[in-house]
């Protein structure tokens, strides 16, 4: 393998900045950077360091030796103070050296290749690092213990017997006679692994889908208290506030988090009659915003004319398909609306939004998580979730094989196909260009 280095934190002055360097030459260009440093594998030192005469750095230097490393090559990391004046001081003095930068991913790539880590645990430490959903961080946390890994190696085990099933039936046909070597048996073999690997997907879909977070859209009139409650929410004024009607004029995103849960606050422009060419755009705007969230709160002034205002707003909404709740705002100056039903009442200018807050909750819990047997949900990207597809399409094809008592050499060519992409995935089987695809996803510096 080739010897590379990284920065391996980002590229922006911070406390501390590592640059990692890993391969067979560490060792001979860590003597070139400390010449008079005695290499102590396994340890962690303070150092001066300098370069071509110039003091850079009072640094701490940890050693690692083949093969107690990350990548299981010898590898060093240098830490510094954060400056990236000094980061590029070593990074320069390390591009003249018989070296070279590090790709995307390349670091765990030598890991893989060094069997430190699988393909599934590659992907989970890079998920693990980029995702801001705690609820995927979670499965990724998992899945760097193996847990996928397992559960895929449980569905090759299974294959494999089904092959063996097959195998025997081949090569002694009067074996065919015994329910479990029939194409029956066989069936139903493959039905139950179907129906678990249908489980997964199911499930990891929902997780896919919540990671995504959820959009919600705030529309009403103006000054109906839209841009206070999203105030209210961030606990700060991230919109501009004011008693003129028409302040917001363009869509206003806010993210946030609850329950471990990205929610985008989407604050659109007051939606009314009006002659401005500008107001006319934001409120086309504030219209199409809602067609793309997951969920609307319309914003009614309880201190006017309710059931006008609904009537208004649902002239200017295309409400098919969309999730609408009705909400009464200013309640603090209208205590009588608090006994209204089928509205939920918040004083966003008092922060008493705790019954918006609430039904969030419910919202999450019911419409966006709702995992049938959230231990089922073990894909964790996109790339993941195409693969199982395909091994399940393969089963629902061996499924219709066995139904139509298809000869038993099809079926297991069919079950041998589904069988190669599992180990793809897991890399027992090294594809090229997966691997390619795989690792040229992931961060630089790792």
């Amino acid at each position: 393998m080739d010897t590379i280095f990284s920065l391996v934190t980002k590229p922006i002055n911070q406390n501390v900045g590592i640059i990692r360097i890993s391969g067979p030459e560490t060792f001979l260009l860590t003597k070139k950077i400390f010449p008079f440093t005695k290499l102590n594998h396994s340890t962690l030192e303070v150092h001066k360091l300098f370069l071509n005469d110039e003091f850079i750095d009072d640094v701490i230097l940890l050693i690692f030796a083949s093969p107690k490393s990350f990548t299981g090559e010898d590898t060093i990391e240098i830490q510094f103070h954060g400056s990236m004046y000094i980061a590029d001081k070593i990074l320069s003095f390390l591009e003249k050296q018989d070296v070279r930068q590090a790709k995307a991913g390349e670091f765990m790539q030598q890991a893989f290749f060094n069997n430190k880590i699988d393909l599934i645990q590659s992907e989970a430490i890079n998920e693990l690092i980029t995702t801001e959903d705690k609820l995927v961080a979670k499965k990724a946390s998992e899945n760097i213990n193996n847990k996928q890994s397992n559960e895929l190696k449980d569905i090759l085990i299974h294959l494999e017997d089904i092959i063996a099933l097959i195998q025997v039936s081949i090569d002694y046909p009067e074996n065919t006679d015994l329910p479990k070597y029939s194409h029956e048996g066989i069936g139903k073999k493959v039905k139950k692994l179907k129906e678990n690997i249908e489980k997964i997907l199911t499930n990891s879909n929902k997780l896919l889908n919540a990671s995504k977070g959820v959009k919600i859209a705030f529309i009403g009139f103006p000054n109906v208290g839209k841009s206070t409650l999203l105030n209210s929410f961030l606990k700060k004024e991230r919109a501009i506030t004011s008693n003129i009607a028409g302040t917001t004029r363009d869509l206003i995103e806010s993210i946030f988090f609850l329950d471990g849960l990205k929610i985008t606050l989407i604050d659109t422009a007051g939606i009314r009659k009006t002659n401005s060419i500008l107001e006319k755009k934001s409120i086309e705007k504030a219209i199409l915003a809602t067609k793309e969230a997951d969920l609307i709160f319309m914003l009614l002034d309880s201190t006017k004319d309710i059931k006008k205002q609904e009537e208004e707003l649902f002239k200017n909404i295309d409400t098919n398909d969309l999730k609408i709740v009705k909400v009464l705002t200013k309640i603090d100056k209208n205590q009588s609306k608090r006994s209204e039903k089928d509205y939920l009442k918040i004083s966003a200018l008092n922060n008493e939004i705790s019954e918006i807050i609430d039904y969030i909750k419910l919202f999450i819990k019911n419409e966006v998580i709702n995992f049938e047997e959230e231990e089922k949900a073990i894909l964790i990207t996109s790339f993941q979730f195409a693969n199982l597809q395909e091994i399940l399409d393969s089963l629902i094809k061996i499924e219709s094989f066995i139904f139509e008592k298809v000869e038993f050499d099809l079926i297991s060519y069919e079950i041998e196909r589904a069988m190669d992409i599992i180990k793809k995935i897991l890399g027992i089987k090294k594809d090229p260009n997966y691997l390619n695809d795989l690792f040229s996803r992931f961060c630089i510096g790792k």
